[in-house]
């Protein structure tokens, strides 16, 4: 009986991980790499020599560097090839990986809600969001938690290689490691008042030797030297991991423009299931003093604090909040995944209207975000939805009287989430198909890169028709942005120039791209130029957008973009120059304008 149920869960677990993979990986390498991912990216290529960056001062800001991505990247495109799906390979790959951490705590959470924290993380749009980023933040949290779990195994050599390439991760590891190091000592001083009596053995973990520390102390510093060298091969990854931590503290000093409010609002809006399933188990691990609830939530609290306080906080610095609050939540969900052979159809059947009934809710709140309305029309659809929730509190109120509350609060779960399931699968589905006409979300940090395909193949194209190969142009760019730099890292013949060298250009180049925003008079006379849209931002401040059911319900807000123009000589194009000189160029002020969404 025991074989037959343990093949059933590695079965479900296999699933789960076959789940999270697929979410993560499909459509990986569709969307351009960002300014931010590109950066990442390029620096991976000049690790392996594959590419070579410009020599520019960089002030201690900048160097938010990732050097076990670097590291992990590098030897992918240095066996491979550069593209955008490998760049962006390793942190997918560590985020699926997550799916499989609480099966090693099955023991400590549970079967059932170590399985239900299992797909969920495989589905949370956060964590998804930023396991298809080609950054550090997801292997930060993927590499620290197995650390964690090979600690709570005694595997301290296995624990302390994680570690490292945590460590190696980026600055968002010191956020971690302070978040954890400050709930241990919290746990510490309320049980030394009598406030809570967590022990070693409530949750689990038993006080290492000494010589464990030792060896996780050497071993995690072996792998920060020869994961962060490249097996020493990439010296500067060394560096670059020393820079962290002053990096880390200059964050203290300045503001990156997130407001706090933002994040409260994220959680809110993406993670409606998890905060209500969460709160309700922090507030009965308290009252029933349960430990693994009293632990978690004061991880959870921690971890929030110290990012709402961090003046250069990100939104995907969520994801230390995303995962005791999801843990938190799947202890609550797993009390409630109960089948009564003699009621459980009535609660099957609650669900049912119950998920109708939000259905009917969402289908009134995406009418009244699409219909321009008075004041009074208004009043109506607010009373409308008001009489939703109301139904479906009168439908919880008479299968209580009928039955009993166990039976209510068990379909009122079963239906809310539900439907809480179809809302953030939702959610999930936009992260993995970014669209940037207008379809803004709050993961990806900005600014997006939009027509890198388009100007690409313009320039394949015309190295083509003129030199037999479609890297083999010779092109000046006008600007130095990763983004740019990734885009034409395969043209063999591409030259950086600052602004004030552009007017002496004249025709010696076949093709230049410039800002739209750049005044380059000698090119109209010999050029032919065509704008692409190329950095796209949220065009509104504050919290959220101003039209917020519009976004709430589609995603749909303003977006300001930045061109740039593709500036070809004349006699590149079939029929040469004399065919052309009598057409009239195209020059930046005449191109078309777009609107809010980047529509022509």
């Amino acid at each position: 009986m025991t074989e037959k149920r343990i093949s059933l869960e590695i079965a479900l677990y296999a699933l789960v991980l076959l789940l999270s993979l697929s979410v993560r990986l499909l459509n990986l390498g569709a969307m351009p790499l960002s300014d931010f991912e590109a950066s990442n990216a390029l620096h991976a290529l000049e690790a392996v020599d594959r590419y070579e960056m410009p020599e520019v001062e960089r002030s201690i800001t900048d160097l938010n560097s990732f050097p076990s991505y670097i590291s992990f990247t590098g030897l992918t495109v240095f066996l491979f090839e550069s593209t955008n799906f490998l760049a962006r390979i390793w942190p997918a790959l560590v985020g699926a990986s997550l799916v499989l951490v609480p099966f090693f705590f099955r023991l400590l959470l549970g079967r059932k809600a170590a399985l239900v924290l299992a797909y969920v993380l495989a589905l949370d749009p956060g964590l998804v969001a930023i396991s298809r980023l080609g950054g550090g933040q997801m292997l930060v949290i993927g590499f620290g938690l197995w650390s964690l779990t090979f600690a709570y195994l005694r595997k301290p050599i296995w624990s302390g290689i994680f570690a490292g390439l945590a460590l190696l991760s980026g600055p968002t590891a010191l956020h971690g490691l302070l978040g954890i190091t400050s709930t241990w000592l919290l746990i510490r001083l309320l049980g030394n008042m009598g406030v809570i009596s967590v022990n070693q053995e409530d949750i689990g973990i038993g006080a290492p030797s000494r010589r464990a520390i030792f060896t996780w102390s050497v071993v995690a510093g072996v792998t920060i030297v020869l994961a962060g060298s490249i097996f020493l091969i990439y010296p500067q990854g060394i560096s670059d991991w020393v820079a962290t931590f002053p990096s880390y503290l200059v964050g203290w000093l300045s503001s990156a423009g997130v407001p706090a409010l933002r994040l409260i609002a994220i959680l809110a809006i993406f993670q409606p299931l998890a905060l209500v399933f969460g709160v309700i188990a922090s507030i009965r691990g308290w009252i029933k003093r349960k430990p693994i609830e009293q632990v978690l939530s004061l991880w959870l609290l921690i971890s929030f604090m110290l990012i709402i306080v961090y003046p250069s906080r990100q939104v995907g610095d969520l994801v230390w909040v995303l995962i005791p609050l999801w843990s938190l939540a799947g202890l609550e969900l797993a009390r409630n995944l109960v089948w009564d052979s003699r009621f459980g159809f009535v609660s099957l059947g609650q669900a049912a209207l119950i998920f109708l009934i939000m259905a009917l809710f969402w289908l009134n709140l995406s009418a009244a975000g699409v219909i321009i309305a008075d004041l009074q029309s208004t009043a109506v659809r607010l009373g409308v939805l008001g009489g939703v929730v109301a139904l479906a509190a009168v439908v919880t109120v008479l299968v209580t009287y009928g039955w009993s509350w166990q039976i209510a609060r068990r379909g009122l779960v079963w239906g809310f989430c539900l439907g809480m399931g179809v809302f953030g699968f939702a959610n999930m589905w936009n992260a993995t198909q970014l669209n940037l006409s207008g379809n803004v979300g709050v993961w990806h940090p900005y600014p997006l890169t939009a027509d890198e395909d388009l100007l690409v193949k313009t320039v394949q194209d015309l190295s083509n028709w003129n030199t037999g190969r479609a890297d083999n142009i010779d092109v000046t760019v006008l600007s130095d942005a990763p983004s740019l730099r990734w885009a034409l890292r395969d043209i063999s013949q591409v030259n950086y120039l600052s602004e004030g060298e552009l007017p002496n250009l004249g025709g010696e180049s076949s093709i230049v791209l410039t800002l739209r925003i750049q005044e380059a008079p000698s090119l109209a006379d010999s050029y032919r130029g065509q704008d692409f849209a190329w950095w796209s931002y949220p065009d509104w401040g504050g919290v959220l957008p101003r039209d917020f059911y519009k976004w709430l319900l589609f995603r749909s807000a303003p977006v300001r973009q930045e061109h740039l123009i593709l500036w070809a000589r004349e006699d590149l194009f079939p029929g040469g120059y004399d065919l052309l000189q009598s057409e009239t160029p195209i020059l930046p002020d005449e191109v078309l304008p777009v609107d809010d969404a980047g529509q022509e």
